[in-house]
């Protein structure tokens, strides 16, 4: 792919396969940290337990036919909220539909992301997770 000359390029006119060729990345089924951080987290309380396991089941029913607000609203920002942000501080919080810039390997991008965690109240700042999909608006011509 050529260099963009500085040119600010969207996150949805990137096709996957140049943002691996890009930024250098491949795809990993299982990564060591995560299930590091996973197998050590607290314990969580009964209540959270039915509240994921509601939640899960809602996915499995509803996924294939959800659009990303749907499963914004109904999957993640439930599971979201039970790390309870507001009560830690004021020191994270979520952000939805928010938009962000950055110069990768000396390549500009810019897009909303559909959630991010970061610090601030109002201004994302030093985010420590964000959650971006894109998917073909369509792919056939019965879709």
């Amino acid at each position: 792919m050529a260099k963009s000359k500085n040119a600010w390029k969207s996150f949805e006119k990137w096709l996957a396969q140049e943002v691996e060729n890009e930024f250098g990345l491949t795809r990993h089924f299982k990564f060591s940290e995560l299930d590091k951080l996973v197998n050590n987290l607290p314990p969580i309380n009964d209540n959270e337990r039915k509240i994921l396991e509601e939640s899960r089941q809602i996915l499995i029913l509803f996924v294939d036919s959800w659009g990303e607000e749907d499963l914004k609203m109904n999957f993640i920002s439930p599971v979201l909220n039970l790390v309870d942000f507001q009560h830690r501080g004021r020191q994270y919080r979520t952000f939805f539909d928010y938009p962000i810039k950055a110069i990768l390997k000396g390549e500009p991008i810019t897009g909303k992301v559909d959630c991010i965690v970061a610090k601030g109240t109002q201004i994302a700042e030093k985010p420590i997770f964000f959650l971006q999909e894109y998917k073909p608006e369509k792919r056939h011509s019965s879709d």
